[in-house]
């Protein structure tokens, strides 16, 4: 109950996405134009995202995937919640150079399946995507 009163979930949640994207990511401790870090002004964008927020507030738990959908829908052209366009770009380099299905790995992917194909003659259909 007091942690309800006093918010101590949401805003946990919050603080601990600012502290992760801050480890993945170093530059995301850079200041944007209104004072906040990147990785604060992304956190905050997230919890208040209406995907996992309900009626104007902050979402006080989120799962892997709705994490990544939430963060893929950020460098969206047209997101669902507001997010500075400079931390909407240093965010999509990021999901796309770590995270699965982002550009590069895609690429790494499939240059691994070509090795693979030419390594193992006979093989190619059991290392090509269906």
């Amino acid at each position: 109950m007091v942690s309800e009163l006093t918010d101590l979930r949401d805003r946990n949640l919050a603080t601990g996405l600012q502290n992760l994207l801050r480890q993945i990511e170093p530059d995301f401790r850079e200041l944007l134009p209104q004072g906040s870090t990147i990785a604060k002004h992304i956190a905050e964008t997230v919890v208040r995202h209406p995907a996992i927020a309900h009626a104007g507030t902050r979402a006080k738990a989120v799962s892997q995937s709705d994490l990544i959908r939430v963060l893929r829908d950020l460098c969206s052209d047209q997101p669902a919640a507001p997010i500075d366009a400079a931390a909407k770009q240093k965010l999509k380099n990021l999901l796309d150079a770590r995270v699965p299905s982002g550009t590069n790995n895609v690429v790494e992917a499939q240059a691994v399946a070509e090795r693979l194909a030419a390594a193992l003659p006979g093989q190619e259909a059991q290392v090509k995507p269906p």
